[in-house]
């Protein structure tokens, strides 16, 4: 299937993305092959939430402040945003701060997912005990082939399934990028990676929320075709790069 790929156009591609997205579109979270945790743990994962409904996952990486995707965020109002820290459990507990401004990168794409960043301004800092920012990737952090990254949120457990309230965690490979753009390619730019192999996995519908590598917030889950599909791993935005857009709005 992979030498296939590579002669698949780049609608034909997105076309495959897009069915995915149809099939699990009211399922919010998906960690595969993983084990329930509690935020103790991850302390720094927290839940995007609409009308305070959860909508994707994300992470703080500053008192007042959150990455998560830009898809999460595509033409919705900050006004209705909320972001619940401190909480295994997405529905209940932790402390809830509404959303003061919505920073989504100038360049992203809804289409294709390039530059799939938005960047949370809160109404007040987070308080609870519970949460703690994490740092992130600078350019000199390569995402080398042999390295392994924990990815969490909350959610199925298997393609089409049913969301977890409690979080749960899974530790994905790091995935070569020319083995990466064999099964998507020209979808796959620089601003991306790809971590996950069958049956270890976070899906489109964990949107938003972090993969971690020794301490380090290295990527933000973005899109993928399936859920734990042995030829389409998931792929993350590269937090590196946009480190001076990230400074530029936040000051961190």
């Amino acid at each position: 299937m992979q030498v296939l790929l590579l002669f698949l156009t780049l609608t034909q591609v997105i076309g495959l993305i897009t069915a995915k997205e149809n099939v699990s579109q009211t399922v919010y979270g998906k960690i595969v092959g993983g084990k329930p945790v509690n935020i103790e743990d991850y302390p720094y994962q927290l839940s995007l939430q609409l009308s305070r409904r959860h909508i994707c996952g994300a992470a703080m990486i500053g008192s007042k402040w959150a990455l998560t995707a830009a898809h999460c965020t595509y033409g919705l109002p900050a006004v209705n945003l909320t972001i619940r820290a401190g909480t295994t459990f997405y529905g209940y507990d932790g402390e809830v701060v509404s959303v003061k401004r919505v920073h989504e990168h100038p360049s992203y794409n809804d289409k294709t997912q390039d530059y799939d960043i938005s960047v949370l301004e809160l109404q007040h800092d987070i308080t609870t005990k519970k949460a703690s920012k994490i740092s992130m990737a600078s350019w000199y952090n390569f995402l080398f082939p042999w390295l392994s990254g924990t990815a969490t949120g909350w959610g199925t457990t298997r393609e089409e399934g049913v969301p977890s309230w409690q979080l749960r965690a899974v530790t994905v490979p790091i995935v070569n990028y020319y083995k990466c753009y064999l099964s998507y390619g020209p979808l796959l730019t620089s601003h991306m990676f790809c971590a996950g192999k069958h049956d270890k996995d976070s899906c489109q519908g964990d949107s938003g929320g972090p993969l971690v590598i020794s301490g380090k917030l290295y990527g933000i889950t973005s899109f993928g075709v399936g859920c734990g599909r042995p030829d389409f791993p998931g792929v993350y935005t590269r937090v590196s790069v946009f480190r001076s857009f990230i400074k530029g709005v936040s000051g961190i």
